[in-house]
């Protein structure tokens, strides 16, 4: 409290006494002067505070020097000035020694990011003294070093040339550039060398050469995509451009990848003469045009065409319109002058088989707006080694119609108009078959050798896990050890769709007579085979059997559909196998649920039904040979050893139960050989399978099916 009360007197006296130092708070002998400058306040106060002087600083509180009209002894100003530079200094040596450690920190990173370079065979070592000094402030400032003035770049420059005796700097302009006496000579060199202006200069003259020779050529679509039209569609210095900026000059090479011929189409298609959208029909190569119809083909969505023409990659939506019109018109003109409706895909001199079935199109089965229910007649050729047909000769005298509007031209009225039609008899007579019905069996017994090999595959490799190529599976298997020659694949085409119902006669009797136009054109002397499903094919039949003379069985060849006789032999294994446990087997081995299981029986899923009987035959071969193996172990010495196929008769003969399961697992065989048959359009093969499944229709009370099945083989 006396201290305080001491304070505070000589603060006020000091305050109060203009004749008493302000600092010293004493008169003395010595003469006192004023305070007439901001300055001089500012800087007390700042010594004030480096000192930490809490008396002084209680005196400075009340105003400022001028306004407490101070007085000072010059000696105690001073003393106070060089009390406070001594505190400044011991900081800034502090300071200082800390940022001269990072200064050397990041000079020592730069002589060896100098050293670094400069080892490196791949570059020449030239420096510019900017690029240096900007590397050296960032390390600095990442180090936490204040970098407040820019860096002193003479000095740095001389303190790295002090590091390096063969380090030369060479004044260019405003800049320095330092760089070793030895890569002088290969600086100077690759300077000569990398002449980018005329490099440029070069590229400029090949666009110029090459945009000349795309707006020569002409690539306008036609409405058919030939062989090599897209190498035709573009010139060969841009296919030659495009090549060699992608896989560099080879002249090795004398063909062009897909991904070059589809660049450089793209690049021909978006190339115009001035800087807009629009893009000029004769240059329309024909990946464009592909694109844009087979989207809209795919999804009928415009935006999705539009999306890829903007993005330059296919023809406009517009475009694609007028495309499908103009080819829709040539068709019908086409049709119009032969007189017959055969599309240009199809084949001459190939066999030609028809397929007749109702088409139903129901998107909306709230207000089935849009809906259709018409009749469709598809096209079929098998293409062989021996037969692989002759393109169609087409008229190329008219180009394709420049059609500007949207609308289609109508069919010929041949075809678009169906003629009435009424059966004579409800029940016409039947014409016999003279003489026995008798089938060589070349190619079955063959096919269930096949079959028993695929069981015995599936056997051998279904204990281990398969792997990649085991091709366990039926239709794996069989599509593996099939020929390439039987691998290529059929062609097929539809007509134009009919708005009348395939149930009638008349719509059955009209795709018969335009079925058989277009055989006469595409393999004359062919018979006519039409497949039908199973309402259909009655119809059909009734036809035939009504008009002996134009659709009689020497003149047409009426056939049941081949997924109905699939269908129908599945139903036929059902009755075979109901009540025999083979349900409940599935069910306990946790094959399939029990609902699912009945399902099996009636066939009411196609494929799963299949799935379930090749996995049952696969099961029954497996208990047929491990019986077979046993039979063998405890066999004899003396006794005659059995085949597996005779053990088997055998077997038969001796157990009811065994002959059960043994006839199932041949009867399964043959329905898949039969599906096989179609598979492989393998007619002889479908025929001696076919003649086997028929009596087991008679058998199990299909006679409905029995009937149409032979009518279908005869």
């Amino acid at each position: 409290m006396a201290a305080h009360s001491h304070e505070t007197e000589s603060k006020n006296k000091s305050t109060s006494n203009p004749s008493v130092c302000f600092f010293c708070n004493e008169n003395g002998q010595e003469a006192l002067h004023e305070s007439y400058t901001f300055g001089q306040d500012t800087r007390v106060r700042e010594c004030a505070v480096k000192l930490n002087d809490t008396l002084l600083l209680a005196k400075l509180s009340a105003g400022d020097l001028i306004a407490q009209e101070a007085k000072y002894h010059s000696k105690c100003l001073v003393s106070l000035y060089n009390r406070a530079s001594r505190i400044e200094m011991k900081n800034d040596n502090v300071e200082s020694k800390k940022e001269r450690q990072i200064h050397g920190i990041a000079f020592s990173e730069l002589v060896s990011y100098i050293n670094e370079t400069r080892s490196c065979d791949e570059t020449i070592s030239v420096y510019k003294l900017s690029d240096l000094c900007k590397l050296y402030t960032e390390r600095i400032t990442c180090l936490g070093a204040d970098v407040s003035s820019r860096v002193n770049s003479s000095r740095l420059k001389d303190r790295i040339v002090s590091n390096f005796p063969d380090l030369d700097a060479y004044k260019q302009g405003r800049e320095n550039i330092l760089a070793f006496k030895d890569d002088i000579g290969p600086a100077l060199k690759r300077v000569c060398l990398e002449d980018f202006d005329n490099e440029f200069v070069n590229i400029s003259k090949a666009a110029t050469f090459v945009r000349k020779d795309i707006f020569a050529s002409n690539s306008e679509f036609k409405g058919t995509f030939p062989k090599g039209c897209q190498e035709a569609s573009v010139p060969q210095s841009l296919l030659s451009l495009i090549s060699m900026i992608q896989f560099g000059p080879n002249i090795q090479d004398r063909s062009y990848s897909q991904s070059t011929l589809t660049i450089a189409q793209l690049l021909m298609y978006s190339c115009t003469k001035k800087q807009s959208n629009r893009h000029m029909k004769d240059h329309e190569p024909p990946v464009c045009a592909y694109l844009g119809v087979m989207i809209h083909c795919k999804t009928r969505k415009r935006d999705l065409v539009d999306t890829f023409f903007k993005l330059g990659l296919s023809v406009s939506y517009d475009r694609v319109l007028e495309i499908s019109t103009s080819m829709a018109n040539d068709a019908c003109r086409r049709y119009v002058q032969e007189g017959i409706v055969c599309p240009t895909n199809l084949l001459q001199n190939v066999f030609t088989s028809s397929a007749v079935d109702n088409i139903d199109h129901n998107p909306s089965s709230i207000s089935s707006k849009d809906s259709f229910h018409g009749t469709g007649i598809s096209l079929f050729q098998h293409i062989s080694e021996d037969a692989q047909g002759v393109v169609q000769a087409l008229d190329q005298s008219e180009t394709m119609l420049k059609c500007q509007s949207k609308r289609v031209s109508l069919l010929p009225e041949s075809y678009s108009n169906l003629p009435p039609a009424v059966l004579r008899f409800n029940e016409p007579d039947i014409p016999l078959v003279e003489g026995e019905l008798s089938i060589d069996m070349f190619s079955f017994p063959a096919a269930l050798k096949g079959e028993f090999k695929w069981l015995k595959h599936v056997a051998e490799n279904s204990s281990v896990r398969a792997t990649v190529g085991t091709n366990i599976s039926w239709s794996a298997y069989h599509a593996a050890v099939l020929p390439d020659g039987n691998k290529l694949p059929a062609v097929s085409a539809l007509l134009p769709l009919f708005h009348e119902q395939a149930k009638s006669v008349a719509m059955i009797r009209h795709s018969l007579e335009h079925y058989r136009s277009a055989v006469r054109k595409l393999n004359p002397g062919q018979t006519p085979v039409v497949a039908f499903d199973q309402p259909l094919f009655t119809v059909a039949k009734l036809i035939q059997w009504n008009w002996p003379q134009i659709y009689g069985e020497d003149h047409f060849v009426m056939m049941f559909g081949g997924l109905h006789i699939e269908m129908a032999a599945f139903k036929a294994l059902g009755s075979w196998l109901e009540d025999s446990g083979w349900t409940s087997v599935l069910v306990n081995a946790q094959v399939t649920s029990p609902g699912t299981a009945d399902s099996f029986l009636k066939a009411s899923h196609v494929t799963k039904t299949r799935r379930a009987h090749q996995v049952t035959a696969c099961t029954l071969y497996r208990l047929l040979s491990n019986a077979y193996c046993q039979y063998k172990d405890v066999l004899r010495d003396d006794e005659v050893t059995l085949e597996f196929e005779d053990w088997c008769l055998e077997r038969s003969k001796e157990s009811p139960h065994f002959k059960f399961w043994y006839t199932t697992l041949r009867f399964e065989l043959t329905v898949l050989i039969f599906i096989r048959s179609i598979r492989e359009a393998n007619f002889s093969l479908y025929i001696e399978a076919l003649s086997k499944i028929i009596p087991w229709f008679f058998c199990l009370g299909s006679h409905q099916l029995f009937t149409m099945a032979t009518n279908s083989s005869a």
